[in-house]
């Protein structure tokens, strides 16, 4: 992790306090960095790289389904991606089948921007609700909208 890989002990120190509340960094679990493991393991690591390109592809999720759909297919989509993570981490629990770097990844990753799909939905939604008459808000397709605008609205 490039904080220990610099000598910044006490900001490599605080990242991994600070992550180790949600995750277990188990290095041999974790990616790798400068020759050091990341504050948080694949499947971690999977998850926020997923939100990110869970962000960056919403626009085009939206378009494609229309803002009513998106709605309910967004929760049916974060639902429908936990049960890869649950039944990779169920099999290694149960002793069944010992789940991989590459399944953590995966499944992580599936999450990850499932999540992002569905959370930055409904981060509009509350912005938009919040929005005083007449100010331009956020669309999720990306063109303004003006709320309360009679031109507009016609």
């Amino acid at each position: 992790w490039w904080p220990l890989a610099t000598g910044q002990f006490v900001g490599a120190l605080f990242g991994y306090k600070v992550f180790s509340v949600i995750c277990h960094q188990i290095p041999e679990r974790s990616w790798r960095s400068l020759g050091f493991p990341l504050a948080v393991c694949s499947r971690c690591t999977a998850i926020y790289v997923g939100g990110l390109v869970g962000l960056l592809v919403y626009p085009l999720a939206v378009g494609s389904f229309g803002q009513r759909d998106y709605a309910s297919r967004s929760r049916r989509w974060l639902l429908l991606s936990l049960l890869p993570m649950l039944i990779d981490v169920i099999l290694d629990w149960a002793g069944i089948i010992r789940n991989t770097f590459i399944t953590r990844t995966l499944t992580g990753l599936i999450v990850g921007v499932a999540a992002a799909l569905y959370l930055y939905y409904l981060i509009v939604e509350s912005v938009t609700e919040w929005q005083p008459a007449g100010i331009p808000r956020p669309s999720p397709t990306g063109s303004p909208d003006r709320i309360g605008d009679k031109d507009h609205d016609q």
